[in-house]
């Protein structure tokens, strides 16, 4: 089955919508998205107002994100969502607590990153248009933002994670949403999972 989907920035508000919540428009927004015959979405946690605190992740934010899948089920759409979104559309959003600890190669950020996963899964796993977690937007380009890694580091961090995220989501479509880079040149992550 060939699947058709589009990467979802909301029309209002752009990714600040998690703070000011507008149903109605999202309703909208997926509407016209499922008038163009397109069958699912790829979502953006905002990495800072998801996981404000290492060991804490915002209950109303995961609410959101909830009624966001409801939302994409009233228009027969499934969900990838991606977590680690601390690259958007030319901005970095990283937690403050994240610090100049390396998102790949620091056990404690690590940790951190698996908890958020966690508790999305532990909100969203069953909901039937919950289709897989992405990890990042292109979280590759993080490399170029001050988060270094060799290939070695990048693949094990790679399938550390994808296999955290079959550990908490099982039988779900999970990626690493690398940009385009790795189709011309060797960088970053050289596993393909």
């Amino acid at each position: 089955m060939i699947r058709f989907g589009v990467n979802y920035v909301p029309s209002k508000k752009w990714w600040y919508s998690w703070l000011d919540w507008n149903p109605e428009s999202i309703l909208e927004d997926l509407q016209a998205i499922r008038s163009l015959g397109m069958d699912h979405i790829r979502i953006h946690c905002l990495w800072p107002i998801f996981q404000p605190n290492p060991d804490y992740v915002s209950e109303t934010a995961l609410n959101r994100l909830y009624e966001l899948l409801n939302i994409a089920d009233e228009c027969s759409m499934d969900v990838q969502i991606t977590v680690l979104n601390g690259w958007l559309s030319g901005f970095s959003f990283y937690p403050a607590w994240k610090g100049d600890r390396n998102l790949f190669t620091n056990r404690e950020m690590i940790k951190a990153e698996k908890f958020l996963f966690q508790q999305i899964a532990n909100k969203v796993k069953d909901h039937p248009k919950f289709m897989g977690f992405d990890l990042g937007n292109e979280i590759n380009v993080l490399t170029w933002k001050g988060d270094r890694f060799s290939m070695e580091e990048g693949d094990l961090w790679q399938t550390e994670m994808m296999s955290f995220c079959e550990l908490v989501a099982p039988g779900k479509f999970h990626v690493n949403g690398v940009d385009q880079i790795h189709g011309f040149r060797i960088r970053a992550f050289l596993a393909r999972l």
